[in-house]
């Protein structure tokens, strides 16, 4: 955290905790770098006498707000278990949205809400590697934008448990990778499990 004196250091440690209806949010930073969750906010609750820790969201780098990732009895959070693949850089990997909702104090991936949200996106994604098809594999150049876009499809229809989406991006994959990056894919795919939350990559 960078700050000219101790006024303004305590200024931002203030901005960084604060409740959001029955929610306290307490900002942690990394101190720098890219990875996608190194601002995040821990979340707790009052249970009876007790302030008890619910799970961790992402936090924006530019909100210096305590909280901005919680609405509407929603929280958001960034899926980050892709951030690291073998099929794109990091710039290009799979980041999904997830919308959570406390239940029996805890955190949980709401699926149908995770799926609407991301949707459009999803959709985008289908054109884009459907107009690829029938023209041979793939090149090195192309990893990052039709590669990554199979694999975000992919990766979000696990996670959000559509069958049949998640076949339609595995039968483009054996269509446009070659044998040893379709194996590198579908390594990547199985570590997306149904509903998991987010964490430190």
């Amino acid at each position: 955290m960078g700050v000219s004196d101790d006024q303004e250091a305590l200024s931002q440690l203030k901005a960084g905790v604060g409740w959001k209806n029955r929610y306290l949010f307490v900002r942690e930073s990394c101190g720098g770098g890219n990875a996608w969750r190194c601002n995040v906010d821990h979340i707790f609750r009052v249970n009876g006498d007790r302030l008890v820790e619910l799970g961790v969201i992402f936090a924006h780098p530019e909100s210096r707000d305590a909280g901005s990732g919680y609405g509407e009895g929603y929280f958001r959070d960034v899926y980050n278990k892709l951030e690291m693949n073998s099929i794109t850089s990091h710039a290009a990997a799979p980041g999904f949205w997830v919308w959570l909702k406390e239940k029996n104090g805890r955190l949980v991936a709401d699926l149908g809400r995770t799926w609407r949200e991301n949707a459009a996106g999803y959709a985008e994604r289908v054109e884009k590697y459907r107009k690829r098809l029938g023209r041979g594999r793939l090149t090195e150049e192309e990893m990052e934008d039709v590669g990554a876009a199979l694999l975000f499809n992919a990766a979000l229809a696990r996670y959000c448990g559509r069958m049949a989406e998640e076949r339609e991006a595995l039968k483009a994959a054996e269509r446009l990778f070659d044998v040893k990056t379709l194996r590198s894919f579908r390594n990547d795919l199985a570590i997306v499990k149904p509903g998991e939350l987010p964490g430190s990559s």
